[in-house]
């Protein structure tokens, strides 16, 4: 039984919280699940209670009994609580119930680690398909994989931690005697007001970029292929004529066609299509379920390859999770992004993607991993925002253009609200008294914040000269280059995390290298050598934070922009390094001495 749901409806920005069921409805047989949906809409609409739970992918064969679905013996196919009454929030609460770990549990690490993915397989299982679309049984075939993993904590931070890597989704909570099911699925099944009907499928995907141009680039790359938008548009079709089953007369309408949309993880193409209807929630899983994005087209066929080819039933996964309320306003999700941890630690997390003629199968494979960071990794996000600022009486705050456009980047790449105005202000303030406490020499180092709400916030202490020049040392350990922390400054730099102080090692400064061995940059600066007569600075895909002096020097010609080589760099006599605090320190390549 259901205890506790919590959802979020994006439309409003608001949470339903649903606690102390009345009662509860559940359906363990195909035949059971149209009298278990009716009987949902009664209690609803005669009894004035709230409806909230979810259908599992399998509850296919109870509203269509030609669609093939394996039913998992004794496995609930539909399940639903009924509430006496629900409150609307406008925030998470700050405690929710919780399913807790495992008795003497240990937690080793903040990532998951999932199992059951072999992207050898997957990728045979792809040219499979293929096969099966060459000679016509299906034009799409949504290929799905479940992966297992544990989780330790409760699950309540387990959700918190998904909320946070994918906010602003249609997000559930659910809380069941052995399960809980946490979700951040971006995609809305359908949502229902009064006679208004609107479904928005997800189709066309795009690995985010590492920072804000080649991000652009991706997002663009995605809105002109040819190949996603001939994806979305099969789906955009089969979800009109599932529609048009349910809707008055001619009142389906394509409202949105091919929207791009930003998620932490992903790019995601989206198209509403919506209708008028008289019909019941029965009436209207029955027309539209399970969704056409996570099948594939013409639905019955895919459904069959689907069965044959996936290794077991998908359960709740790509099924709906959602409410109905009285008054006729519902609102379900495709149960995507979707993890189920039980009390023994077990996490369950199901991934896919739609599989054309030209799908290329080592890309399918890297887009699952891709959905997967979204539970698999703890933080997706960015963090509070920083810049740091050198503020002298002389100069004022040097590069502040700079930095204020680094900042209006980094903002729009996790979408956090930003108004470059209100970041002067700020400055001006701190600026102003500076100037009342009579600071006429020395210089000022000053951290403005950002965090993920809009808040700004700004610390300030005397700028302490540092020994020039710098004994850097190379760092024996590469660096990952896809780290998307590098390429942002912020609370988060986690690849700092387990390197050792410098002045440890005895040097000043660490030199980083990437996985091909490029030298990246430095703990605090931006490098540049002296190579045939140019100074240079390695690139951006090289793996490292975009500096404000840096782009200023880029931008007057003083430096170039080239991959510098541990080779490279050791033949140089002249090396610096660059900061807006520091501005430019010679440096010296010496070694470490651990």
């Amino acid at each position: 039984m259901i205890s506790y749901q919590l959802h979020y409806q994006p439309g409003v920005r608001q949470w339903l919280e649903f606690q102390n069921p009345v009662a509860s409805i559940c359906a363990r047989e195909p035949a059971e699940v149209l009298p278990a949906l009716a009987e949902l809409q009664r209690r609803v609409d005669d009894d004035g209670l709230y409806g909230a739970g979810w259908v599992g992918y399998s509850a296919a064969r109870g509203l269509d009994s030609s669609l093939p679905a394996t039913v998992s013996a004794g496995e609930p196919l539909l399940q639903f609580s009924l509430y006496e009454k629900l409150d609307r929030l406008d925030e998470l609460p700050e405690k929710l119930p919780v399913l807790s770990p495992p008795a003497g549990c240990v937690r080793q690490s903040d990532h998951v680690m999932l199992d059951g993915f072999d992207q050898l397989a997957h990728a045979g299982a792809v040219r499979r398909i293929k096969a099966y679309l060459q000679s016509g049984d299906s034009y799409q075939v949504n290929f799905t994989e479940q992966l297992s993993g544990s989780w330790v904590a409760g699950s309540d931070e387990l959700f918190r931690r998904m909320v946070a890597a994918q906010p602003h989704s249609y997000a559930g909570y659910i809380l069941e005697d052995d399960r809980a099911i946490c979700s951040v699925s971006p995609e809305l099944f359908f949502a229902l007001n009064g006679n208004e009907i609107r479904c928005r499928p997800m189709k066309g995907t795009a690995r985010r970029g590492r920072y804000r141009d080649e991000d652009l680039a991706a997002a663009a790359a995605l809105r002109a292929s040819e190949k996603d938008q001939a994806e979305n548009l099969m789906i955009v079709d089969m979800i009109r004529n599932d529609l048009g089953r349910i809707a008055r007369t001619g009142t389906v309408s394509v409202d949105r066609l091919f929207q791009i949309e930003q998620y932490p993880t992903v790019w995601q193409l989206t198209s509403t299509i919506s209708a008028q209807t008289d019909a019941t929630i029965a009436q209207i899983f029955a027309a539209l379920f399970p969704c056409a994005s996570i099948v594939g087209a013409p639905k019955r066929r895919t459904m069959e390859i689907i069965e044959e080819l996936e290794h077991g039933p998908r359960g709740l996964y790509t099924g709906a999770i959602g409410w109905l309320l009285p008054g006729g306003e519902a609102q379900f999700n495709v149960a995507i992004r979707t993890a189920e941890v039980n009390h023994r630690g077990h996490l369950k997390y199901g991934v896919g993607g739609g599989i054309v003629w030209d799908s290329d199968p080592q890309q399918e494979a890297q887009e699952c991993i891709d959905k997967a960071r979204v539970v698999a990794e703890p933080v997706a996000n960015g963090g509070d925002l920083l810049e740091t600022l050198r503020w002298s009486p002389a100069e004022g705050y040097w590069l502040l253009e700079e930095h204020l456009r680094r900042l209006a980047a980094s903002a729009e790449y996790f979408n956090y609200p930003f108004d470059p105005a209100d970041a002067r202000e700020v400055l001006r303030v701190a600026a102003t008294q500076f100037a009342a406490g009579q600071i006429t020499t020395g210089a000022r180092r000053v951290r403005l914040t950002l965090a993920a709400d809009g808040r700004l916030s700004l610390a300030h202490q005397p700028l302490v000269a540092l020994a020039s020049p710098a004994r850097v040392a190379i760092y024996l350990h590469p660096l990952s280059g896809d780290d998307v922390s590098r390429f942002h400054k912020s609370d988060l730099r986690l690849w700092l995390a387990d390197i050792p102080a410098p002045g440890d090692a005895g040097v000043d400064d660490w030199l980083f290298t990437n996985s091909v061995g490029e030298v990246t940059e430095s703990t605090i600066a931006n490098l540049v050598v002296k190579h045939q007569g140019r100074w240079l600075t390695p690139p951006l895909n090289s793996g490292l934070l975009p500096g404000t002096y840096r782009q200023r020097l880029l931008d007057t010609g003083v430096i170039h922009e080239q991959a510098i080589s541990e080779e490279v760099l050791r033949s140089c006599a002249d090396i610096g390094l660059i900061n807006s605090v520091r501005g430019w320190r010679s440096a010296i390549l010496v070694a470490a001495n651990t």
